[in-house]
């Protein structure tokens, strides 16, 4: 069925930065009308479609954004070409052409004009050089879509009976860094209070947001990244409070430990601090949620933790050597098709290595999950990346 739905957008997406900091960010209703949109912003939830269902959708629309990036993005219409991959019709999934995320290092890859990117967003750049990726309108819709068509992973909340606390910048000082903007959005479904855990006055003034608004709201959403949670927890228990939260709060973190890497503890080791904490009913509500700036779709945990993938993208473990597709189950390099992009070709291979499942979850949802275990470590591996990235940018 298609609707219309408001999309909030960048601060500044449309005006100078000296007005955009002093309005709020613009929105804009977009009318679905195309097969992914009615997808991405149905009423009934794409995680309780059939595997086989999600399947075929995942065929038939990574094949259509192919045909589109093949017809719009003539740097990727001559890697292809140069490739030998099948014609778009024919090409299985497994074999389109990826391109390494080094290449937004290296180069400016886009299918849109100049004068319809939206913004160019950029990596945080904690490991040296940042990626830049470009979004266009509809890739920044579908992108909230996936947000908003998601999140019902986490739980069914009434809108109204919920209240968030941002662990980060609100989305008026978002400005060009990616994570940042994906963390906000969540301010577009939900009440709202952004605060930086910058030091312990105010680390002691988010303690008191959060028992204030678990007094006011049904439910309350702390969301952050893992090291501003933890250094939330560990900041309570210096100040002997365990918030008594019950089944009235969920955490959601999301970026991973980046430059906080030394700091980082088991995940089973984190929910347990978190729930403890915070006082919760059970550690099924601290949960993860993945994005990378290359990628345009965020991948939500379930309550058995595992990340669950949309139909309109289809991920892969991929022979670090070879490229090839792994067995289901095995570690690999993990690849993504992402058809909600229209800015770019994102048929992207990343430098992350994990696992894919297909079928049942625990949860009891049919679907693909994936779970991001760790960043490449091999030094071959790694300088294969680096080639592959120069190779695409100069080709």
């Amino acid at each position: 069925m298609s609707r219309a739905t408001s999309i909030p957008q960048p601060a500044g997406a449309d005006q100078p930065p000296n007005e955009a900091e002093a309005q709020s960010p613009s929105v804009r209703i977009i009318d679905a009308r195309t097969a992914i949109d009615e997808l991405i912003f149905a009423e009934d939830p794409w995680y309780a479609l059939p595997l086989e269902r999600q399947r075929e959708l995942s065929d038939a629309l990574i094949r259509q954004a192919l045909r589109e990036h093949l017809e719009r993005c003539p740097s990727y219409r001559d890697y292809y070409a140069r490739s030998g991959a099948a014609e778009p019709g024919a090409v299985a999934l497994a074999d389109i052409p990826l391109v390494s995320t080094r290449v937004f290092k290296f180069a400016d890859l886009r299918s849109v004009e100049a004068h319809e990117v939206e913004r160019w967003y950029r990596s945080s750049g904690t490991s040296g050089q940042p990626s830049r990726v470009p979004r266009d309108r509809a890739s920044l819709e579908r992108m909230v879509g996936s947000v908003h068509g998601s999140v019902g992973l986490l739980a069914d909340w009434d809108e109204d009976e919920v209240a968030v606390i941002n662990l980060g910048p609100g989305r008026e000082h978002v400005e060009d860094v990616w994570f940042q903007y994906v963390m906000s959005l969540i301010e577009a479904l939900y009440r709202s209070e952004s605060r930086v855990p910058r030091d312990e006055a105010a680390l002691d003034e988010i303690i008191g947001l959060a028992q204030s608004l678990l007094d006011d709201y049904e439910h309350l959403i702390v969301v952050g990244p893992p090291f501003h949670v933890l250094d939330l927890c560990e900041h309570m228990q210096r100040r002997g409070v365990e918030l008594q939260a019950g089944e009235g709060a969920t955490i959601l973190t999301a970026g991973g430990w980046k430059r906080f890497g030394g700091r980082a503890i088991p995940k089973q080791e984190f929910r347990a601090v978190v729930a403890r904490q915070f006082g919760l009913r059970g550690e099924g509500q601290v949960r993860d949620v993945f994005n990378q700036v290359e990628l345009n779709t965020v991948l939500f945990e379930c309550e058995a933790h595992e990340k669950h993938v949309p139909p309109w993208v289809h991920v892969a473990a991929r022979d670090p050597e070879t490229l090839q597709p792994v067995p289901e189950g095995e570690e690999g390099m993990l690849s993504y098709l992402d058809a909600s992009c229209s800015a770019y070709p994102c048929f992207i291979v990343t430098e992350d290595v994990g696992v894919v499942r297909r079928g049942r979850c625990a949860c009891g949802r049919e679907g693909t999950r994936v779970d991001v275990l760790r960043r490449l470590e091999s030094r071959a591996a790694k300088g294969c990346a680096l080639k592959m990235g120069q190779i695409h940018a100069n080709g």
